[in-house]
């Protein structure tokens, strides 16, 4: 536990006193280079630096992270990948540093996903940047019976509930927990207690969709009601500034470091510095790139994440078909066909129709892809899809 220490050192106050109560606190904590954290307050301890400012850090002050940095560099793997509209080239090292030289290219990616997982290193000038996210932690979250919500730090939001509703045919209203950016969001339902009702024209189903609700409508069939998940961007949450900054841990700085700057915050020695309680900061996980659904991608999404765990989703709204079988081709590969699939079934928009989509198949599962069948002879094809597993190996 870190003691409390209620006077703060002035700028005026010695350099060597700086060090010793930093020699101190580094006793009683144990940080390895790159430890990260996310804090909902700015630090003025030097062996931390903000990611958020993107700017370069001097590879003699931090000698020991620069010179892990270009040895990361000279000893790992070459490797191109794209990210949106962007493609980089960068070296991953043994211990999972993603390193590049491509300055530009860093800030076009950040710019367009709100994350950038590399370390930019410049060998001619001797210094280096840090990795920059928006996607620190969920900053919202709420749960009261059945209804629940979660909000992250770029505005992803998973939400999802039970709806109590009955009868052969209807229409229920979902009005969402949280308003939604557009009407691109996923949806999974799963229904209580289906059975099919009169002559074998199979269930029905359909959904509309709005920002702030959706209807999902039924006939010839019977349920008590719904679950439901809706996934997706809300049209508002907490701003940067009001949620995180995001640091990293680089080590011991030289002399020069501690002149320049001629002292530290008051909070560093007041008990406010998050220090890890048994939490390792390399076993937390985040997302390092993620895809926006829009018309043009079939409304998929996905995000994975630093362990190389991946969430990915779409939908498909097909016309009248005959027994249609669609392959999906995923956006992130996995690394084997033990992934998880879940369909939901139901027409986007639209009225009902006894010739709508009764029930999805999924059959010939590879790393990339996967198929799903309409189960019904001359029925409308349309379902959301979701997987989940982990990512394959580059």
């Amino acid at each position: 536990m870190v003691n409390k220490i209620t006077t703060a050192i002035t700028p005026t106050e010695e350099v060597a006193k700086i060090n010793e109560i930093i020699d101190d606190l580094g006793k009683t904590a144990s940080f390895n280079l790159f430890d990260w954290k996310w804090t909902d307050y700015e630090l003025a301890d030097q062996s931390w630096l903000k990611a958020d400012t993107f700017s370069w850090q001097d590879g003699t002050v931090y000698s020991d992270a620069y010179n892990h940095l270009t040895a990361d560099y000279s000893g790992g793997t070459s490797k191109t990948e794209t990210i949106g509209s962007h493609t980089i080239t960068f070296v991953e090292a043994t211990d999972g540093h993603r390193i590049t030289t491509d300055e530009s290219t860093v800030a076009d990616i950040y710019t367009e996903s709100g994350v950038a997982w590399f370390y930019v290193l410049d060998t001619a000038n001797q210094r280096f940047k840090l990795p920059r996210s928006t996607h620190g932690e969920i900053v919202e979250k709420y749960q009261s019976g059945t209804e629940w919500y979660r909000v992250y730090s770029d505005g992803w939001c998973e939400q999802g509930g039970l709806k109590t509703a009955s009868g052969a045919s209807g229409t229920a209203t979902v009005s969402l927990l949280k308003e939604m950016s557009n009407t691109n969001y996923n949806i999974l339902i799963t229904t209580q207690q289906e059975s099919s009702i009169g002559n074998g024209g199979g269930s029905v189903k359909r959904a509309t969709l709005s920002v702030s609700s959706f209807d999902y409508g039924w006939a010839s069939m019977g349920l008590t009601g719904f679950y439901w998940e809706v996934k997706g961007y809300v049209s508002s949450y907490p701003s940067k500034g009001q949620y995180k900054y995001l640091y990293f841990y680089v080590g011991q700085f030289s002399q020069s470091a501690t002149e320049q700057t001629a002292g530290l915050n008051a909070e560093l020695f007041n008990g406010k510095v998050d220090l890890p309680s048994g939490v390792s900061q390399s076993s937390c996980d985040f997302v390092v790139e993620s895809q926006l659904p829009n018309a043009g991608n079939n409304y998929t999404w996905y995000r994975l994440y630093k362990s190389g765990w991946v969430e990915q989703g779409g939908r498909i709204n097909r016309g009248l078909t005959n027994n249609e079988v669609v392959t999906i081709d995923l956006p992130v590969a996995y690394e084997d066909t033990n992934y998880t699939v879940t369909t939901s079934t139901f027409r986007i928009s639209g009225t009902n129709s006894p010739t709508d989509n009764k029930a999805a198949l999924i059959s010939d599962m590879a790393t990339d892809s996967f198929s799903v069948k309409n189960t019904r002879f001359e029925g409308y094809f349309s379902f959301m899809w979701e997987a989940k597993g982990m990512k394959a190996s580059s």
